[in-house]
């Protein structure tokens, strides 16, 4: 739940998102958080990051609710998406902005 810290403080707090990306050692995370929060739909219609983590409070279970984001995850694939893709290409995106930025 690394990314809880990493990718949460980034929503959180927008103006430190470059200081953030940019001193990292958990790179992975911040890439987890970011497919989470693209591709993420809750059963109540909600999206992203925020409802995931409020799912697994309500669920009391991180298991079931990655399972549910692994349905998210099916159902973009059958819509032509490349869920890691996306991701990966939002990642650099992030981080070349940061490095400009620095």
């Amino acid at each position: 739940m690394e990314s809880y810290a990493e990718f949460g403080g980034m929503k959180a707090a927008p103006h430190e998102r470059h200081e953030i990306i940019l001193k990292t050692p958990y790179t992975p995370a911040i890439k987890f958080g970011m497919y989470v929060d693209k591709f993420y739909r809750s059963e109540d219609g909600s999206r992203g990051y925020a409802a995931f983590i409020r799912d697994i409070q309500k669920n009391m279970s991180a298991r079931q609710t990655l399972l549910h984001l692994g349905d998210n995850i099916r159902e973009a694939m059958s819509r032509g998406e490349d869920p890691i893709r996306a991701t990966e290409e939002h990642y650099e995106r992030e981080a070349a902005a940061a490095r400009k930025a620095a």
